[in-house]
């Protein structure tokens, strides 16, 4: 069954106030909310934890090669050096 979140609920989820969620939304970074009445929006529960996750794997993507940018340099500044 899927399970959806309020508004309030994604606000703890990620910590966040509600203008980031509407500004994100906006911006196209974060899954758009569904309708449910003419008043209530309900985000998916499922599409949410997919944004989270995604934010993990690009956090160890951006580690990653930041860790090969400073190898590749320590590498350069050893052969200018004459050092191993």
């Amino acid at each position: 069954m899927t399970k959806l979140l309020t508004l309030k609920d994604v606000c703890e989820k990620l910590s966040i106030k509600r203008s980031s969620i509407y500004l994100w939304i906006q911006n196209g970074q974060f899954p758009e909310p569904i309708v449910i009445g003419e008043r209530n929006i309900r985000w998916i529960e499922s599409e949410v934890e997919g944004y989270i996750k995604s934010k993990k794997d690009s956090r160890v993507k951006d580690r990653e090669a930041q860790s090969t940018k400073i190898m590749t340099c320590l590498g350069r500044a050893s052969e200018l050096t004459g050092s191993k």
